[in-house]
């Protein structure tokens, strides 16, 4: 599953503590205070991955230290809550890097596709491909290609949908071809 690993890291497992205050309707700073000193210091549960501008907007990256603290929280809430924290993760990120979105499809394909917004997905997942294919990460552009077409044959068989998975086909085989597959 290419949802799993970008740039060595689990997707999922580092957050961005400004969206986490955003969907909390919390101060930032408080957020991010609670992140540096409750949860990391005194819980040892996250670790600071420093902060980088976007535009006028600080965003203050953290991780979890293991991927087990992650899954559990994720366990413990509700399944239709899941999907509307998914949706709204997805929409903080897009407000966040707009314009840039392409740095984060990988992340917003996931968050999209945990939400059950299956177009908004996609189009993730083929930025994701082509942001592989311009690294000439082939492979990598391939796995999202794969996940691409798997959503899309999990969706009824509408002519919009043919038209996507045609397209998409023709990018894998591409992508295969440059690989030598």
């Amino acid at each position: 599953d290419m949802f799993c690993l970008q740039n060595n890291v689990p997707v999922g497992e580092e957050f961005i503590a400004e969206v986490v205050a955003r969907i909390l309707k919390l101060d930032e700073r408080t957020i991010v205070r609670q992140l540096g000193t409750l949860l990391n210091r005194q819980h040892d549960l996250v670790q600071s991955q420093g902060t980088r501008w976007f535009g006028e907007q600080r965003l203050s990256f953290y991780r979890f230290r293991h991927i087990l603290f992650q899954h559990y929280l994720s366990q413990t809430t509700d399944q239709g809550e899941r999907l509307y924290l998914h949706e709204d993760i997805g929409t903080k990120l897009e407000h966040y890097y707009h314009g840039q979105t392409e740095q984060v499809a990988v992340q917003l394909a996931l968050h999209f596709r945990k939400a059950g917004l299956t177009s908004k997905a996609l189009e993730y997942l083929q930025k994701a491909a082509e942001q592989a294919n311009k690294r000439l990460a082939f492979r990598e552009a391939i796995g999202f290609f794969d996940n691409a077409l798997a959503l899309i044959r999990e969706q009824s068989a509408t002519e919009k949908w043919k038209k996507l998975q045609t397209r998409l086909q023709l990018a894998l085989a591409e992508a295969q071809y440059k690989t030598g597959q």
